[in-house]
């Protein structure tokens, strides 16, 4: 059982390479405390298609052309992405304490909002294990219940229906859509856990338009034992807790998968 962080940043490059901006709740500057963490996961996702070049540059890093970001795609109401691109295939151990700088090439004079995701996966203790296919999954359907304030993390409409006597691990998200399911979301979205369902971890991962909305279609779910992502283990009988961070303005909903222990009596 390890301890996995999100990283979320922001900016708006013209012309330029621009560092970018860290969202909070989440910091440029990794933990302490929990080990030398790995990024194992890095995403790119940009208004307009004049931003195809971030990378990821750790202080003291002895390479000055840092770590490519190989996953790179647009947002929008009608695009999506490949959630499993967004894994390494070579994790990269960083320092504790360490500031990570990410930069957005833009060679173009148009400004444009560039976000960068990643997870890092610490070491020491914590809730979170690999998802596997091995438990039987069960759905709940995730509401922000408001408009989301751009780039400003709030609370999600709680889920209150976890059955006591049963272990529930989150298991992916996707089919996202603005409410009443009339189309995809502007995003990007940035869906995470309560802090206390993830021993304080900033745990983000990003939200995904529903297939029917993108033209040419795409995938639907941010599966995460297809991507790789480990994610906490927690009892039932307890609300579970959501929160959300994105630049829009509008009201998300999605499906939500939890992995279970059992389904039957």
């Amino acid at each position: 059982m390890t301890w996995c962080e999100a990283i979320i940043a922001q900016g708006a490059p013209n012309n330029q390479t621009l560092a970018l901006a860290a969202v909070a709740p989440t910091s440029l500057t990794t933990r302490t405390g929990h080990g030398k963490p790995k990024i194992t996961h890095a995403m790119q996702l940009c208004a307009n298609d004049n931003v195809n070049d971030c990378y990821i540059l750790p202080a003291g890093f002895s390479d000055p052309n840092g770590i490519p970001i190989e996953c790179s795609s647009l947002y929008g109401a009608v695009t999506g992405f490949a959630p499993a691109e967004a894994e390494l295939a070579s994790p990269i151990e960083v320092p504790e304490n360490c500031q990570l700088a990410i930069y957005a090439v833009n060679e173009t004079a148009a400004a444009s909002q560039c976000f960068v995701w990643l997870m890092l996966e610490y070491p020491g203790a914590g809730p979170f294990q690999p998802v596997t296919k091995t438990k039987p999954v069960v759905r709940r359907a995730w509401e922000h219940g408001a408009a989301l304030v751009s780039n400003t993390v709030a609370n999600s409409t709680a889920i209150n229906d976890l059955q006591p006597g049963r272990t529930y691990q989150w298991a992916g998200i996707g089919n996202g859509a603005i409410n009443g399911a009339t189309a995809g979301f502007v995003g990007p979205i940035f869906v995470g856990l309560a802090a206390n369902l993830t021993a304080g971890a900033e745990f983000f991962v990003p939200l995904i338009n529903a297939g029917g909305y993108m033209v040419g279609g795409g995938p639907s779910f941010v599966d995460f034992a297809r991507c790789g992502i480990k994610s906490p283990v927690f009892a039932g009988g307890q609300p579970l807790n959501t929160r959300a961070v994105g630049f829009t303005a509008e009201q998300p909903q999605a499906q939500l998968e939890l992995a279970v222990d059992k389904v039957f009596p």
